[in-house]
């Protein structure tokens, strides 16, 4: 934030920024909240897509997974 700035502006730079902290936490509550076995598989694939785990990381399950994953990528990238 600006020191320099009116009170009114770094009032709704504020606002912006709590949206956002918001928003995200919003997105984090899907992903994990109640996060059983059944989604183990949909999260990886999230976390892989969104750069959380890189191709090294994937590499370490078994081969069948490993492909379903980087098919499952670059599907999404689509």
């Amino acid at each position: 934030m600006n020191k320099n700035a009116s009170e009114e502006d770094a009032h709704d730079a504020y606002l912006k920024l709590y949206d956002k902290v918001y928003q995200f936490d919003k997105h984090i509550a899907r992903r994990y909240d109640g996060m059983s076995g059944g989604r183990y598989y949909i999260t990886v694939c999230y976390l892989y897509y969104d750069g959380a785990l890189t191709d090294e990381d994937i590499r370490e399950f078994d081969d069948e997974l490993y492909n379903s994953l980087t098919e499952a990528k670059k599907s999404f990238q689509n």
